[in-house]
Order: C-alpha cells, then sequence, then structure tokens
C-alpha cells in the first residue's frame, strides 16, 4: 500500500499547473488517506476502530466528495455541510473511547 501511496502522489506533483479538476481528486485522495489510516489503527498495530467505524466514516467521506461536486446554491453550503460532516465524524471517532470507559 505504501508503495501506491508514493506513487499516486508522485503523479500528483505540479497540481499547481493543472486544472482545478486534478486538485479536487488530490485532495479527495488525501482526505481518503487521513480517514483510512490515522483513525484505524495506533502505532502499535491495535485497531481503534471497529469495521463498521470504518464504514460509517468512509460513508461520510463519500457524502462530503459528493458534496463537492455539486453546483453551489449559496456562499455558506460547503462549510455548513463541513461543519455536519465533521460532527458526525467526531461523533464516530468518540465509540472507541466510550468502548474502553465501559469497559473499565
Amino acid at each position: 500500500m505504501e508503495k501506491d501511496i508514493i506513487e499516486r502522489l508522485d503523479s500528483m506533483s505540479g497540481l499547481q499547473d493543472r486544472d482545478s479538476k486534478t486538485r479536487d481528486d488530490a485532495t479527495e485522495y488525501i482526505i481518503e488517506l487521513r480517514s483510512r489510516e490515522l483513525f484505524t489503527s495506533r502505532g502499535c498495530g491495535v485497531r481503534v476502530l471497529t469495521t463498521e467505524e470504518q464504514n460509517c466514516l468512509d460513508s461520510l467521506l463519500n457524502a462530503w466528495n459528493a458534496f463537492l461536486r455539486l453546483p453551489s446554491q449559496h456562499f455558506r453550503d460547503q462549510k455548513e455541510f463541513m461543519f455536519a460532516i465533521h460532527n458526525a465524524q467526531n461523533i464516530v471517532l468518540a465509540r472507541p473511547t466510550i468502548r474502553g470507559i465501559k469497559a473499565i
């Protein structure tokens, strides 16, 4: 997987010279990496999120990316949708902590 990440990032070099679609694709990819890598495991390889929780985060990611493709109808739409996605992510990401507290 690491080789794939490096190859994709290398292929995205020079984005400032490309169209906005390519920059959007790069942004989506970086968000996807953060969603999958940072929130699913610790450095020791212990799984933090369940598969169902990760699927939920993936669905939120897909919703965000789909929303970005919609034509803008109001200047605050994107920011408000982003806040809603962040609130939903916070709820999902709190679940491992809640599980840990209940286990005590």
